[in-house]
């Protein structure tokens, strides 16, 4: 009769143990992590010749100087010399190829600096190639690449052009609303006023240029003697002077303003009638008695000049006053115009 309590007591033991062993199982291993595939790479070339080409300055270096000039060692620079010589300057500048290392360097400082190879990581490369940077990298990356230069290009000066315009204008000697300098007059006073010159031109952001416009006249100025077998002669050095106008600009714009500081250098000069400079003469003087004498002439330059030179800073897009003087202080009343240069800058978009 007691049979079936003992079944029904091995039957819950066993039921015990059975979950206790089910419990005391080791946890099963995790599934394994599956490898997460690295983004894909595409080469792809910049061109960066812009960015590394510098802008070659162009001084006033004419070989029709200016009468401020003449006489110093410009003119000799400037290409005079003997009547036949005078040597070309050649400002051309070549690309700067030192610049694409740090132009590289800041590309993988500033766009996802881990990935890059040379920083541990396995996904970017660049290299440099002539005027070319040869990039590896994610689409997202090349994106941002391509939006560093074109930054770059917008405020970087070879990428920037500036306007330039010079008005020199003649004022009467009694002109009551002549404009100071560092001032900015209006286009009413502007258009009532006689020009005496006009010069505009166009350049990069912080580069040197030069306009010229007026007559060179030939001078002598120095004589050379040249002595031969029964024969004498002089080689003349010559320079060509400038009878007119010539301004030297170089305007950086100032980022996040409407303005440029100004570097300037105006010349401005009236021929008179020159002067004759004292006569060199020579002879064969192995032949005193029948040896020809020969004879040369030096100029004298009889000029009005003046000559302007200075730093500003003036605002885009407005008639700016420089300044202004007296084209002929010794003329007397009767030649007492004033000449007064006014600039105006403004940025090329």
């Amino acid at each position: 009769m007691r049979q079936p309590h003992h079944c029904l007591c091995l039957m819950i033991i066993f039921a015990s143990l059975a979950g206790g062993v089910a419990l005391a199982q080791p946890d099963a291993p995790p599934a394994a992590a599956q490898d997460v595939p690295e983004p894909k790479t595409v080469i792809k070339t910049y061109n960066i010749a812009d960015l590394m080409r510098a802008a070659g300055d162009y001084p006033l270096d004419s070989e029709i100087v200016p009468p401020t000039g003449y006489g110093n060692g410009a003119s000799d620079e400037a290409g005079g010399g003997n009547l036949f010589g005078g040597a070309l300057i050649n400002r051309r500048e070549a690309a700067d190829k030192s610049l694409l290392d740090p132009l590289s360097q800041l590309i993988v400082e500033l766009v996802d600096t881990d990935s890059w190879r040379e920083n541990g990581g396995t996904l970017g490369l660049i290299k440099p190639f002539s005027s070319l940077l040869v990039i590896t990298q994610t689409e997202e990356n090349h994106a941002k690449i391509q939006a560093l230069l074109d930054e770059i290009r917008r405020n970087a000066g070879p990428s920037q052009i500036v306007a330039v315009r010079a008005v020199w204008l003649l004022l009467p000697a009694t002109a009551a609303d002549a404009p100071k300098p560092a001032t900015v007059v209006t286009d009413e006073w502007f258009n009532k006023q006689k020009v005496y010159c006009d010069g505009r031109t166009v350049c990069f952001s912080g580069q040197t240029v030069h306009l010229t416009s007026g007559r060179g006249r030939t001078v002598v100025r120095d004589q050379t003697p040249i002595v031969g077998t029964s024969a004498v002669a002089f080689d003349p050095t010559v320079s060509q002077v400038l009878s007119g106008v010539a301004v030297q600009v170089a305007a950086q714009l100032v980022p996040g303003a409407e303005a440029a500081v100004l570097d300037v250098q105006s010349f401005a000069s009236e021929w008179d009638e020159p002067g004759r400079g004292p006569s060199s003469s020579g002879a064969v003087a192995t032949q005193p008695s029948g040896g020809v004498v020969v004879s040369s002439d030096i100029d004298r330059t009889n000029m009005v000049a003046q000559e302007m030179k200075t730093t500003l800073r003036v605002p885009l897009g407005k008639k700016f006053v420089v300044g202004g003087m007296t084209l002929d202080p010794a003329g007397g009343e009767k030649d007492a115009r004033q000449l007064c240069l006014v600039v105006e800058i403004s940025a090329v978009k």
